[in-house]
């Protein structure tokens, strides 16, 4: 089941996101990593290459 906030997307704009460069910054303990691995794992199982990396200064 779909998430209320996305159930306004069509399969056409989140299949055209995944195949976009996304990166994620911001404060600490937000969500990144979990969105970023979700997007991933969504992308992976759709047939894309994904590629994660974790960066820190």
């Amino acid at each position: 089941m779909k998430s209320d906030a996305c159930k306004h997307l069509s399969d056409d704009q989140i299949n055209n996101f995944i195949k976009e460069n996304i990166l994620f910054y911001g404060t600490l303990s937000v969500g990144k990593t979990h969105l970023a691995t979700a997007i991933g794992i969504e992308a992976t199982s759709k047939g894309y290459l994904t590629y994660f990396i974790s960066y820190h200064e």
